[in-house]
């Protein structure tokens, strides 16, 4: 019997405290592990982002940019009007380019005489100088053969000096210079030009207040300011002189010619 209890003591392990045997218990436990644990992560991507453009941006354009063009043509009309005239057939006779006590853009104008045979119309006969003025005569402005036409810058004759003219240039279109400038007329439809002027202080007459008057009527001698004589005549209300419209005066010597006031 004793032996037998020491074979069974031999063979079964000694604990000397309950922490041995829980420890050595804990050992063979993990010994014995049949870890059996599989990854069962089932994570799918879900992302329902549903995020839209939300930019209510209003931004409008406010230019307020307008056309400014203050275009002021005419419209011409010579549905009316007589034959035109040719080349050869009006001179240039008659100019106030610096009118006294009369403003420029009213008291301004220039007279053309018809040479030719017969009756002529000057609607659509185009005014230029030799740099950017341009004007073409919108309505019929009849002249019968011998007569006189007066272009000039106001009919208003409590402002333009008491000259009734035949036709009014409108606006700024068409200005003569106080100095020196060019007075060109060219037929309608580009029929060639009838007539020119080009003057300048130095040999064409230069009285302010007193007009350029033609002494030799055709074409070719107003090209001269010799042929050019200051006018003798008072007209109108403003003292300025002159004779549009009618026949010029003889040229007198200059110290004959009374001042124009």
């Amino acid at each position: 019997m004793f032996l037998l209890t020491f074979a069974l003591s031999a063979c079964l392990p000694t604990y000397t405290s309950d922490a041995d045997k829980a420890e050595d218990t804990a050992v063979d436990t993990a010994a014995a592990d049949t870890d059996t644990d599989t990854d069962t992560d089932t994570d799918s991507d879900t992302d329902t982002d549903t995020d839209t453009d939300t930019d209510t941006d209003t931004d409008t354009d406010t230019d307020t940019d307008t056309d400014t063009d203050t275009d002021t043509d005419v419209s011409v009309d010579c549905s009316a009007a007589g034959p035109g005239p040719g080349v050869g057939d009006i001179v240039i006779t008659e100019i106030l380019k610096n009118p006294d006590p009369t403003v420029d853009d009213s008291g301004e104008w220039f007279e053309v005489q018809n040479v030719s045979g017969g009756t002529v119309d000057l609607c659509g006969v185009v005014l230029t100088d030799l740099g950017t003025d341009s004007h073409t005569i919108a309505s019929p402005v009849s002249i019968a053969a011998g007569a006189y036409a007066v272009i000039g810058r106001s009919s208003d004759t409590a402002v333009n000096g008491g000259l009734s003219p035949d036709y009014v240039i409108s606006g700024t279109t068409y200005q003569l210079g106080n100095d020196e400038d060019e007075l060109v007329l060219t037929a309608s439809g580009g029929g060639g030009e009838l007539d020119r002027v080009v003057y300048e202080q130095a040999t064409f007459p230069d009285t302010k207040g007193r007009s350029m008057q033609l002494q030799v009527v055709d074409t070719t001698s107003n090209d001269l300011g010799a042929s050019w004589c200051e006018g003798t005549a008072i007209y109108g209300t403003d003292g300025n002189v002159g004779t549009p419209g009618a026949a010029n005066d003889a040229c007198r010597p200059p110290d004959e010619v009374e001042p124009p006031h």
